[in-house]
Order: structure tokens, then C-alpha cells, then sequence
């Protein structure tokens, strides 16, 4: 098989997981506390001069190939959204880093999310927009609010950073898990009510990024395509040659 086939179509690979990575931004443009999400690449050397231990494979099968781009990282943006003011008490902003922590329905996973448009449940308790995870405290209780138009609860929510080589993973809209060795630790930042976080994903950014992805994956297509081409017309010729 023509080496180049696999340069390009581990080209069309990379190109086609950053068009789905910029669909998913903006598919969250509106997605309170939603921060954008980057897809990073990187050059490979050739396979004779390529250390195995440098290289994080996550695109099988074309990762044992030398040579041409792979996934490097998964990135996220750090800089926050614009904030918005509200005037709902039950919205809350955390101007600086940090994340406010909530509890999943179904376990007792901590999640953590930037989205603080919140809402008081039937049972008097504080949760996300859909109603699925508990807000909670500094001491991981959930928290109960006698008088929403109050923002006194305000001052106990948990928020909380972690360290920057902390494993971020999504989980749905906005809400992410933390692994890693590293500790997470009180957020300096401050908690505003009225507020809320919008999404950090400029329309217009992602678009181009949609273009520039697009056009550079029907160009390894159409390499894909003339090279296949090429070996066509050489296995016909030298099927047809005289002996």
C-alpha cells in the first residue's frame, strides 16, 4: 500500500475530529458557563527516527503510522465568558477562576460546572437549570433555600480550582469531571448574584475554524483520491505489459 495513502488519510482523520470538536462549540454558543473546547495537533516525525514513548496514540488504526499529524491535546479555553446581569437572585457568576460544585442525581459523584443559572426545586433545594444536580455547600451538603429572593446562600457555595495538568471531561452541556493526582483547592474568585456566565465560543471564530477544517480535509481527500488513482493506472498497465 502507497505510503502516502495513510498520510492523507490520517490528514482527513485530524481534520474531520476538529469539524466535529467546532460543531460541538457551537452547538454550545448558548450554553451558560460553557467554555470552548480546542483540539490541538501535532507534526510526526518519520516512523524510522520516531520514539514510540513520545507519542500519546488516540487515533487507531492510523496511529501506528510515522509521519504526517495526530491528536496531540484536547484543550480548554481558561478565559471566561461574558457575564450578563440578570437581577435573578438564584443566578450566580463566579468573576475569576473556579467552579461551583453539584452533585449528580444518580450517585454521589461531585461534578463541577462554570453555569450558575440556578433554580429551587419542590424540595426547597438549589439546582442546576434542569433540575438534576444538587448545589452544594463548602461542607457538600446541599443547600436549602428558605427565601429566594435573598442571596445569602450565595456566600456557601462551594467553588473550587484545580490544578492545571487536572484531567478535565465533559459530562453534558456544561457540566465537567476532574481526575488527576493534583488536590482541588477554595476558589478565589468571587461569587456574584444576578449574574450569570454566558458561553466563551465566538460564533464567528468557529465558523472560520469550520472553514479552514473543511477545505483542508477535502484536500487530503482529493490526494487520497489521486493517489488511488495513480495505483490504478499502475497495476492496469503492468497487468497489460508484454512479458
Amino acid at each position: 500500500m502507497d505510503y502516502g495513502l495513510y498520510l492523507s488519510t490520517a490528514g482527513a482523520l485530524v481534520q474531520d475530529m476538529r469539524a466535529d470538536q467546532v460543531a460541538n462549540n457551537l452547538a454550545n454558543v448558548s450554553t451558560a458557563g460553557f467554555r470552548r473546547v480546542l483540539q490541538t495537533f501535532q507534526e510526526r516525525k518519520p516512523e524510522s527516527f520516531e520514539d514510540p514513548a513520545e507519542v500519546s496514540w488516540q487515533t487507531d488504526p492510523i496511529d501506528g503510522v510515522g509521519g504526517g499529524l495526530f491528536l496531540y491535546r484536547t484543550l480548554y479555553d481558561r478565559s471566561p465568558g461574558p457575564l450578563i446581569a440578570t437581577g435573578n437572585p438564584l443566578d450566580l457568576a463566579i468573576q475569576g477562576d473556579g467552579y461551583f460544585a453539584v452533585r449528580a442525581p444518580d450517585s454521589d459523584e461531585v461534578l463541577f460546572t462554570r453555569a450558575g443559572n440556578f433554580r429551587v426545586g419542590p424540595d426547597g433545594i438549589l439546582h442546576t437549570a434542569d433540575g438534576g444536580h444538587a448545589v452544594l455547600d463548602e461542607n457538600g451538603s446541599e443547600i436549602e433555600v428558605a427565601d429566594p429572593a435573598s442571596d445569602t446562600f450565595a456566600e456557601s457555595i462551594q467553588v473550587r480550582v484545580f490544578p492545571e495538568d487536572a484531567d478535565r471531561t465533559p459530562v453534558g452541556g456544561a457540566l465537567y469531571r476532574f481526575d488527576g493526582e493534583g488536590e482541588a483547592f477554595p476558589a478565589s474568585g468571587r461569587v456574584l448574584s444576578g449574574a450569570i456566565e454566558q458561553s466563551s465560543v465566538h460564533v464567528v471564530t468557529e465558523m472560520i475554524e469550520m472553514i479552514e477544517a473543511l477545505r483542508a480535509y477535502e484536500a487530503n481527500a482529493s490526494m487520497i483520491r489521486g493517489q488511488n488513482d495513480t495505483l490504478s493506472r499502475a497495476v492496469n498497465e503492468i497487468a497489460r505489459s508484454p512479458r
